[in-house]
C-alpha cells in the first residue's frame, strides 16, 4: 500500500521520486519475510559455491581438499561416514547450480559415481568417491578411484559427446576429512 506524500511524517526524508510502502498486515509481513530470507540465503549459498567451482574447474586439488573438508567438519555428524553419504554430499553441492549434473549415470564399462557437465564451456569433470577406513588410506583410496575412472573409461563416453575439457576426480574421504587428486 502506498501513502500520499503529504501523509509521510516530513522527518522521512523522502525526495520527490520516492514512497513509503506499509506491509498491511501479519500474514502478508511473514511472507515478505520468508521471501527475502530465501533469497539471501539462495544468494549466500551461490556466492559461497563460486569459490569451490572455481577450484573444481581449475582442477586445484590443494585448495578442494580445504574447502570439502572445512564443509564436512562444520556440517556433518559423526555417524555419517558411509560412501553413499559423501556420494550425496558432492551431489547436493554442485547441483542447481546451472551446470549438468548426473549421479551414478552409465558411463564406458561402469557407473560412474558423479558427472558435471558445463555444456557452455564444453567442460566437465568426472568423479569417483571412496570412503577410506583411516586417514592413512585416504591417499590410496584417492589413486584407485582415478584407476577405477580411467579402467572403466568412464570420461571417454563424456569426451566422445563433444566435451573438450574432461577432468578426472578420485576422492577420499575419512570421517570429517576429504582429499582430492588429479
Amino acid at each position: 500500500m502506498t501513502k500520499a506524500r503529504e501523509d509521510i511524517d516530513a522527518n522521512a526524508g523522502l525526495d520527490t521520486r520516492q514512497y513509503a510502502l506499509r506491509i498491511p498486515n501479519r500474514e502478508i509481513m511473514g511472507i515478505f519475510r520468508k521471501s527475502v530470507r530465501n533469497w539471501f540465503t539462495e544468494k549466500s549459498f551461490m556466492d559461497d559455491r563460486q569459490e569451490l567451482f572455481s577450484a573444481l574447474w581449475n582442477a586445484d586439488e590443494n585448495k578442494l581438499t580445504t574447502l570439502l573438508s572445512d564443509l564436512l567438519f562444520d556440517t556433518i555428524s559423526y555417524f555419517d561416514y558411509q560412501e553413499s553419504f559423501y556420494h550425496a554430499f558432492i551431489t547436493g553441492l554442485v547441483s542447481n547450480a546451472g551446470y549438468v549434473v548426473e549421479s551414478n549415470y552409465e558411463n564406458g564399462l561402469g557407473r560412474s559415481d558423479l558427472v558435471i557437465k558445463d555444456r557452455k564451456n564444453r567442460r566437465a569433470i568426472v568423479i569417483e568417491a571412496k570412503a577410506a577406513e583411516s586417514k592413512g588410506m585416504m591417499q590410496r583410496e584417492c589413486l584407485d578411484a582415478l584407476r577405477q575412472i580411467e579402467k572403466r573409461q568412464y570420461a571417454e563416453k563424456v569426451e566422445r559427446s563433444g566435451f573438450k575439457t574432461v577432468i578426472r576426480q578420485g576422492m577420499a574421504f575419512w570421517k570429517k576429512r576429504c582429499l582430492v587428486k588429479i
